[in-house]
Protein backbone atom coordinates (compact mmCIF):
# COMPACT_ATOMS: atom_id res chain seq x y z
CA UNK A 1 0.00 0.00 0.00
CA UNK A 2 1.27 3.53 -0.72
CA UNK A 3 1.72 6.46 1.66
CA UNK A 4 -1.38 7.28 3.68
CA UNK A 5 -3.73 10.00 2.55
CA UNK A 6 -5.36 12.56 4.80
CA UNK A 7 -7.61 9.94 6.42
CA UNK A 8 -4.63 7.70 7.12
CA UNK A 9 -2.73 10.63 8.62
CA UNK A 10 -5.68 11.45 10.88
CA UNK A 11 -5.92 7.80 12.00
CA UNK A 12 -2.16 7.73 12.70
CA UNK A 13 -2.45 10.97 14.70
CA UNK A 14 -5.23 9.51 16.89
CA UNK A 15 -3.29 6.28 17.38
CA UNK A 16 -0.34 8.37 18.62
CA UNK A 17 -2.62 10.33 20.96
CA UNK A 18 -4.42 7.24 22.31
CA UNK A 19 -1.92 4.35 22.09
CA UNK A 20 -3.54 2.21 24.80
CA UNK A 21 -7.19 2.91 23.96
CA UNK A 22 -9.32 0.28 22.23
CA UNK A 23 -9.87 0.66 18.51
CA UNK A 24 -13.64 0.78 18.98
CA UNK A 25 -13.34 3.69 21.43
CA UNK A 26 -11.02 5.61 19.11
CA UNK A 27 -13.40 4.94 16.21
CA UNK A 28 -16.19 6.61 18.17
CA UNK A 29 -13.99 9.61 18.89
CA UNK A 30 -12.97 9.86 15.23
CA UNK A 31 -16.56 9.82 14.03
CA UNK A 32 -17.50 12.58 16.50
CA UNK A 33 -14.48 14.80 15.95
CA UNK A 34 -13.72 14.08 12.29
CA UNK A 35 -17.20 13.39 10.90
CA UNK A 36 -16.56 14.54 7.30
CA UNK A 37 -13.70 12.05 6.90
CA UNK A 38 -15.46 8.91 8.13
CA UNK A 39 -18.67 7.42 6.72
CA UNK A 40 -19.46 5.45 9.86
CA UNK A 41 -18.01 4.07 13.05
CA UNK A 42 -17.45 0.78 11.19
CA UNK A 43 -15.39 2.60 8.57
CA UNK A 44 -13.21 4.24 11.25
CA UNK A 45 -12.92 0.97 13.19
CA UNK A 46 -11.75 -0.95 10.09
CA UNK A 47 -9.08 1.66 9.37
CA UNK A 48 -7.84 1.56 12.97
CA UNK A 49 -7.68 -2.21 12.89
CA UNK A 50 -5.76 -2.02 9.60
CA UNK A 51 -3.14 0.32 11.07
CA UNK A 52 -2.86 -1.88 14.17
CA UNK A 53 -2.36 -5.00 12.04
CA UNK A 54 -5.56 -6.63 13.22
CA UNK A 55 -7.19 -7.32 9.85
CA UNK A 56 -5.32 -10.51 9.04
CA UNK A 57 -2.09 -11.65 7.44
CA UNK A 58 -2.68 -10.12 4.01
CA UNK A 59 -3.33 -6.66 5.46
CA UNK A 60 -0.28 -6.95 7.71
CA UNK A 61 1.92 -7.76 4.70
CA UNK A 62 0.58 -4.70 2.83
CA UNK A 63 1.04 -2.36 5.78
CA UNK A 64 3.88 0.14 5.18
CA UNK A 65 3.92 1.86 8.58
CA UNK A 66 4.18 -0.84 11.24
CA UNK A 67 4.62 1.58 14.12
CA UNK A 68 1.10 1.01 15.49
CA UNK A 69 1.04 -2.76 15.08
CA UNK A 70 0.32 -4.68 18.24
CA UNK A 71 1.71 -8.16 18.78
CA UNK A 72 -0.90 -10.84 18.08
CA UNK A 73 -2.85 -11.77 21.19
CA UNK A 74 -3.58 -15.40 21.98
CA UNK A 75 -7.26 -16.26 21.75
CA UNK A 76 -8.90 -16.54 25.13
CA UNK A 77 -11.63 -19.03 25.83
CA UNK A 78 -14.47 -17.07 27.50
CA UNK A 79 -15.81 -20.20 29.19
CA UNK A 80 -14.23 -22.04 32.11
CA UNK A 81 -13.08 -25.58 31.38
CA UNK A 82 -15.71 -28.27 31.73
CA UNK A 83 -15.38 -30.66 34.66
CA UNK A 84 -14.34 -34.23 33.98
CA UNK A 85 -17.37 -36.40 33.21
CA UNK A 86 -18.49 -38.95 35.78
CA UNK A 87 -17.70 -42.49 34.79
CA UNK A 88 -19.00 -44.19 37.91
CA UNK A 89 -21.86 -43.48 40.31
CA UNK A 90 -21.52 -44.81 43.84
CA UNK A 91 -25.21 -44.56 44.61
CA UNK A 92 -27.71 -45.11 41.85
CA UNK A 93 -31.17 -44.87 43.31
CA UNK A 94 -34.51 -44.82 41.64
CA UNK A 95 -36.25 -41.49 41.41
CA UNK A 96 -39.54 -41.38 43.23
CA UNK A 97 -42.20 -39.01 42.01
CA UNK A 98 -44.36 -37.30 44.61
CA UNK A 99 -47.54 -38.16 42.74
CA UNK A 100 -47.77 -41.94 42.45
CA UNK A 101 -50.10 -42.19 39.55
CA UNK A 102 -50.03 -43.04 35.89
CA UNK A 103 -47.34 -41.09 34.05
CA UNK A 104 -47.05 -40.39 30.34
CA UNK A 105 -43.44 -40.81 29.18
CA UNK A 106 -42.42 -38.99 26.00
CA UNK A 107 -38.91 -39.42 24.59
CA UNK A 108 -36.89 -37.80 21.81
CA UNK A 109 -38.92 -34.68 21.05
CA UNK A 110 -35.94 -32.99 19.32
CA UNK A 111 -37.38 -29.48 19.54
CA UNK A 112 -37.36 -27.40 17.23
CA UNK A 113 -37.57 -30.27 14.70
CA UNK A 114 -40.55 -31.78 16.50
CA UNK A 115 -43.90 -32.73 15.02
CA UNK A 116 -46.72 -30.81 16.73
CA UNK A 117 -49.47 -33.24 15.76
CA UNK A 118 -47.57 -36.22 17.20
CA UNK A 119 -46.96 -34.43 20.50
CA UNK A 120 -50.59 -33.32 20.70
CA UNK A 121 -51.71 -36.88 19.99
CA UNK A 122 -49.46 -38.28 22.75
CA UNK A 123 -50.70 -35.69 25.25
CA UNK A 124 -54.33 -36.43 24.35
CA UNK A 125 -53.66 -40.15 24.78
CA UNK A 126 -52.13 -39.55 28.21
CA UNK A 127 -55.00 -37.30 29.28
CA UNK A 128 -57.62 -39.81 28.12
CA UNK A 129 -55.83 -42.60 30.05
CA UNK A 130 -55.79 -40.49 33.23
CA UNK A 131 -52.08 -39.65 33.33
CA UNK A 132 -51.22 -37.52 36.36
CA UNK A 133 -47.97 -36.19 34.91
CA UNK A 134 -45.66 -36.13 31.89
CA UNK A 135 -42.02 -37.24 31.98
CA UNK A 136 -39.84 -35.95 29.16
CA UNK A 137 -37.28 -38.72 28.84
CA UNK A 138 -34.23 -37.19 27.14
CA UNK A 139 -33.43 -35.54 23.82
CA UNK A 140 -35.99 -32.81 24.41
CA UNK A 141 -33.89 -30.22 22.55
CA UNK A 142 -32.23 -31.00 19.26
CA UNK A 143 -28.70 -29.64 19.35
CA UNK A 144 -28.06 -30.15 15.64
CA UNK A 145 -25.47 -27.36 15.34
CA UNK A 146 -23.24 -28.76 18.10
CA UNK A 147 -23.87 -32.47 17.62
CA UNK A 148 -21.02 -34.92 17.01
CA UNK A 149 -23.37 -37.16 15.07
CA UNK A 150 -23.44 -37.03 11.28
CA UNK A 151 -25.53 -33.94 10.55
CA UNK A 152 -28.18 -34.57 7.96
CA UNK A 153 -31.36 -32.61 7.52
CA UNK A 154 -34.29 -34.60 6.22
CA UNK A 155 -36.94 -32.42 4.70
Amino acid sequence: MSEPGIVGQVVADYLKRFPNTSSKTIAGILVKEQAPLFKSIDNAYALLRYYRGALGDRSRRQLVNRQFMRPPQPRRDPFPPLPEPKTHFDHWNAVEFPDKGLWLVISDLHIPYHHNDSIASALTYGKNRGATGVLLNGDVADCFSISNMVNRLFV
